[in-house]
């Protein structure tokens, strides 16, 4: 499966890289990355950090390629970045801006890749989580859907949350205190 048909952008000096999703680099100026960012259909890395760099918030939800990740991959740890997502992934390190760029179109399909292969079982929470997550606004629920298939019409509008009841049940207690005296 393939990362949806947008750019991806990493910011450079002087501005950013940008891969388009046939794989082509280029750099270009603060001002068109600016406005690419501001768009909101850009798979970024660590959207945050992305808008400090180019000191442009982003005017709607972006394709941050750290949310698909952390979804697909839940728990594992990652440094929030293209490189950082390469070595987790086992890809080639990305070493320079514009390899960065290709490197985020790379990741979104693998990881689309992951999902589509998934048991059933595993595709239908998957289906009932991302379901919800659309519902909210996530940009990646509509590439994740069609990714591991449709959820069923009649389930309930908070289906995707039953994820929870799935986990064991345990019982923390409080740390014992310290022996001493106090008074009365």
């Amino acid at each position: 499966m393939s990362a949806p048909p947008i750019p991806s952008l990493v910011p450079a000096p002087g501005g950013a890289a940008v891969a388009s999703a046939n794989d082509e680099a280029r750099r270009i100026g603060i001002e068109e990355a600016r406005a690419l960012f501001r768009s909101g259909d850009v798979i970024v890395a660590h959207a945050l950090f992305v808008s400090g760099r180019l000191k442009a918030p982003p005017a709607k939800p972006l394709f941050d390629a750290v949310e698909l990740f952390a979804f697909a991959r839940p728990a594992q740890p990652c440094i929030p970045s293209a490189l950082g997502m390469a070595r987790a992934l086992g890809l080639m390190p990305p070493h320079t801006p514009e390899e960065n760029a290709r490197a985020l179109q790379e990741i979104a399909s693998l990881l689309l890749d992951e999902l589509k292969a998934k048991s059933e079982d595993e595709k239908q929470r998957i289906r009932s989580l991302a379901s919800s997550l659309e519902k909210a606004g996530w940009r990646w629920a509509s590439p994740v859907l069609e990714a591991v298939g449709s959820p069923d019409k009649a389930q309930s509008p908070i289906a995707g949350f039953d994820t929870w009841r799935g986990l064991p049940q345990w019982e923390d207690d409080a740390a014992p205190d310290k022996p001493g005296s106090l008074p009365v």
